[in-house]
């Protein structure tokens, strides 16, 4: 199963770092580091998105078997790199996300301890929660 990690920094609406991780599609997880570096500096527009996940599907490096060929999983790299970075282009990957979700412990109890899990108490579950239901009532 192919799998693709995409974390953008944002800020007024240029891409200021870029990270997208890639697995299944070579030996080991790997860094997409030509379309991470297509980013840096521009808006996420169509061109930039297609660029760029054209450089992540050129990153990987599939085996071909008995399942499938090495070229149907460089072009499954690039549509899902490409999907992914419009979702958060978009920000319809606030909609994915649930509004009470299952958790092991509360956040709070997260917080209490000195896991770091919530870097400060302004950006709480409390705090993430009407956020999510703010983005999905707009």
């Amino acid at each position: 199963m192919i799998n693709i990690a995409i974390c953008l920094g944002i800020e007024n609406g240029v891409v200021t770092g870029a990270a997208i991780t890639l697995g299944a599609v070579a030996p080991t997880i790997i860094h997409a580091v030509d379309a991470e570096a297509c980013l840096v500096g521009k808006e996420l527009t169509e061109e930039v998105i297609t660029a760029a996940a054209g450089k992540a599907g050129e990153a990987a490096r599939p085996i071909d078997d008995v399942r499938s060929s090495a070229e149907y999983r460089r072009s499954v790299v690039q549509g899902l790199t490409a999907r992914g970075m419009s979702a958060l282009a978009s920000g319809r990957d606030l909609m994915a996300l649930p509004v009470d979700p299952v958790l092991l412990r509360t956040p709070e109890e997260y917080w209490n301890e000195e896991s770091g899990f919530l870097d400060a108490p302004d950006r709480g579950y409390s705090k993430w929660k009407e956020d999510v239901i703010f983005q999905r009532a707009s």
